[in-house]
């Protein structure tokens, strides 16, 4: 999911998957680890260096990601 919202919305965000019995996994090429969820959590934050159209590239994104499954 990480690699397709940076490849086809530009959309840079980290992504985390929780699975019982571990705090967190991270989705980029350094851990390699199996997905047992098919919920993600992005983690994002308010920085000085982030412009308010980038926070709408997610949403949109994300929308268009879940309008795919229904």
């Amino acid at each position: 999911m990480r690699t397709r919202l940076r490849t086809e919305f530009q959309v840079e965000v980290p992504l985390y998957y929780p699975v019982e019995g571990v705090d967190e996994i991270f989705s980029d090429h350094r851990h390699s680890t199996t997905k047992t969820s098919s919920v993600a959590y992005a983690r994002i934050s308010h920085q000085i260096y982030n412009k308010l159209e980038e926070y709408y590239m997610l949403r949109d994104a994300v929308q268009a990601i879940a309008a795919e499954s229904t």
